[in-house]
């Protein structure tokens, strides 16, 4: 029988107890919406009754959820690449209450089986660390696209190993959310899998052209011009929102930062990013995939505590082989990255220490600062 660490079987029933209180107080508190999912569901709805392109007018959509029952007071603007409504479409058919639950089970089954993808014997720590993870509280909750996108990026990365073609394609639905798709083409050229990212262009370009037959050709050219106008409702409502964001541009902004060099330090960030991204991926190291995920909440400027789904999935699937043999730090960093997501939602801006634990941790154990300590610490002994 495996032997973990006291500290690893500790973590999850820990999470379990966290995340049902998270769930149950929600759904006490909750009058039947599961928050974003809503949205998504209106956004669905609208493209059946009225001329698509029309979703990007964020009046017109407003007006539409308030005969859905939403209140007045609150908004779900669609700031999202046209193909992402082909997605959508299978809500459009069912009630919310069938259609949120749909989502939210389908797309965190999808995300279970890109971390377990390929596994001979699938790991019973692994999915109970996955299934009681804050984070995945914390999807289920606002009903949005973590699970999704973290299934297609994880996934897709992994089917290409073996599957270029395939994987690829699965990739391509990365333009749905292009802001958390940044290091992938960095990773598929530092790796020099090339079928793959020409997969994954040819599945982007197919998806648009869908998008434009099934939806109209303006719903495509409305786009470009709707990202300034939704840029600019986002920052008129965000003052509430910074803390909830694991990112560069949310921290120095809650620092009281100037806006340039918030804007110098997301650079930065971006920058260590794409490198770290690079050496993961050229050097072929094993948790090159964590280092992605990790290097994806430095490089975007935007992104929630919902789309942390994607660095627990990255993190779990890099270490569902080696969970019976990791060090006691690297449970250490692990419980940082599982565990962070619970503060966030508490108001606490630390979105950024599971970023931090999950580079740590995708480092190979001879670069990390730990064992730098340790060699120095024996190299003075022995002088």
């Amino acid at each position: 029988m495996p032997r973990y660490s006291p500290l690893l079987l500790a973590l999850a029933p820990s999470l379990g107890v966290y995340s049902a209180c998270l769930l149950g107080h929600y759904l006490a508190q909750s009058s039947g919406l599961m928050a974003d999912s809503y949205g998504l569901w209106s956004f669905a709805r609208f493209v059946n009754t009225h001329i698509p392109a029309a979703i990007y007018d964020q009046q017109a959509l407003l007006a539409y959820q308030i005969t859905l029952g939403l209140s007045s007071a609150a908004a779900f603007p669609f700031g999202y690449p046209p193909p992402f409504l082909l997605l959508l479409a299978p809500l459009a058919w069912l009630p919310y209450w069938l259609a949120a639950t749909c989502w939210s089970l389908i797309t965190l089954l999808l995300c279970l089986a890109a971390v377990l993808l390929g596994r001979r014997k699938s790991s019973a720590v692994a999915t109970l660390l996955l299934l009681l993870a804050p984070s995945t509280a914390i999807g289920v909750m606002y009903g949005q696209t973590g699970f999704l996108f973290a299934a297609v990026l994880v996934g897709g990365l992994r089917l290409g190993e073996r599957f270029p073609w395939l994987g690829g394609t699965v990739l391509g639905l990365m333009t749905c959310k292009p802001q958390l798709a940044v290091l992938v083409p960095v990773a598929l050229l530092a790796a020099g899998r090339w079928r793959s990212l020409a997969a994954m262009v040819l599945s982007a370009a197919a998806l648009m052209a869908l998008a434009a037959v099934v939806d109209g050709p303006a719903l495509c050219l409305a786009w470009p011009g709707a990202l300034v106008s939704y840029a600019a409702l986002f920052r008129a409502g965000s003052g509430a929102l910074w803390h909830l964001m694991p990112t560069l541009t949310a921290a120095g902004t809650l620092l009281g930062l100037p806006p340039r060099l918030v804007l110098a330090l997301q650079a930065a960030g971006a920058g260590l990013g794409v490198v770290l991204t690079w050496r993961s991926y050229r050097r072929r190291q094993p948790r090159a995939l964590m280092t992605l995920a990790a290097a994806t909440f430095l490089v975007s400027p935007y992104a929630f505590v919902y789309d942390l789904p994607l660095l627990t999935a990255a993190t779990l699937a890099c270490l569902i082989d080696r969970l019976e043999t990791l060090a006691l730090l690297e449970v250490g960093l692990l419980a940082i990255v599982l565990c962070v997501p619970m503060l966030v939602l508490a108001g606490l801006p630390v979105g950024l220490a599971a970023v931090a634990a999950g580079l740590l941790l995708s480092m190979p154990a001879t670069a990390r600062p730990d064992a730098a300590l340790q060699r120095f610490y024996q190299a003075a002994s022995i002088g």
